[in-house]
């Protein structure tokens, strides 16, 4: 009896140490890290959206950017061209030509915060590439923001038919006094041939009188054709390169009505054409008088 008693207490012994040991409070948990916010940075107007397009090479364009603080003040300011920072000869701040790249913020209320002006100049190729704002906080977390500028090669014509030495003939002679003025190629005027011209000369054998006509829809019965007196001269069309400028000359033009002859033609004469929903712009380069009837004709030149 004795002998259990001493068990019971032996037993009673450990398990009030292992209850103690297991009722023994945790180590305290390390404090957490302070959440430490990153800046921002955020371009707010450049003119366009996010895509700047241009046809000049090495444009500035201005950037208003505004950053912020997160957790702590602003350290830094970098811009980046495909991930390459720009040169300082590429960019200004609010007017001035910055000292680096990166630019340290040493202005105490700018270290809280700014809203910059910062010209970029657009790379000098014929291409789309992307540049980046980014801003840097003394925790070094960062932000950044990206604008893309496409430099497009400038169009010098749209026009779709430039050339010239196309012979429109006498009408009064076997040879075709018509001319399509989509191709140059001479068309015969009378009503019983398969051709169909745009406009015809109105000479008659032995007294070729230097005017011209819209074809009638009898002659052309494919075609709606309109044409146009114009004031425009011989070295104004040398310059038109654009579709658009020639429907501006037709637009100011006076109509020839079909039937009717236009004024005598002399070298340099322009006229403008609306040939079905094409536009044209043609001159009269020369007037050739041959010796008969049978060689005379004109040289022109056709634009559309």
């Amino acid at each position: 009896m004795f002998k259990n008693l001493l068990k019971f207490a032996f037993l009673f012994m450990i398990g009030a140490t292992i209850f103690t040991t297991g009722c023994n409070p945790d180590d305290p948990l390390p404090e957490p890290e302070p959440v430490k916010n990153p800046p921002s940075i955020e371009i707010l107007s450049t003119g366009w959206v996010d895509t700047i397009v241009t046809t000049d090479t090495s444009s500035l364009f201005t950037l208003h950017v505004k950053a912020d603080t997160g957790s702590t003040t602003l350290k830094t300011f970098t811009v980046y061209r495909e991930g390459v920072k720009l040169s300082t000869n590429d960019f200004r701040i609010n007017g001035n030509s910055p000292a680096a790249n990166p630019i340290l913020i040493v202005d105490a209320n700018e270290k809280n915060g700014f809203t910059w002006d910062v010209d970029i100049r657009s790379q000098n190729t014929y291409d789309t590439q992307t540049y980046t704002v980014e801003i840097e906080d003394e925790n070094g977390k960062k932000a950044d923001d990206t604008i893309v500028i496409v430099v497009n090669q400038p169009i010098t014509s749209d026009l779709d038919f430039n050339q010239d030495g196309f012979k429109l003939y006498n009408n009064g002679t076997a040879n075709k006094g018509g001319i399509d003025l989509l191709t140059g190629v001479p068309q015969s005027a009378s009503t019983s041939s398969t051709d169909e011209p745009h406009v015809y000369d109105r000479g008659p054998v032995g007294g070729w009188d230097h005017k011209i006509s819209p074809a009638t829809p009898t002659m052309s019965p494919n075609y709606t054709i309109i044409l146009k007196s114009v004031a425009t001269t011989s070295d104004e069309f040398n310059g038109i390169s654009f579709k658009a400028d020639i429907q501006t000359i037709f637009d100011g033009g006076t109509e020839i009505a079909q039937g009717e002859k236009s004024n005598e033609i002399t070298e340099g004469t322009v006229f403008a054409a609306k040939v079905n929903d094409t536009y044209v712009l043609f001159r009269f380069d020369t007037i050739h008088a041959g010796a008969t009837h049978l060689e005379d004709y004109y040289t022109l030149s056709i634009k559309h």
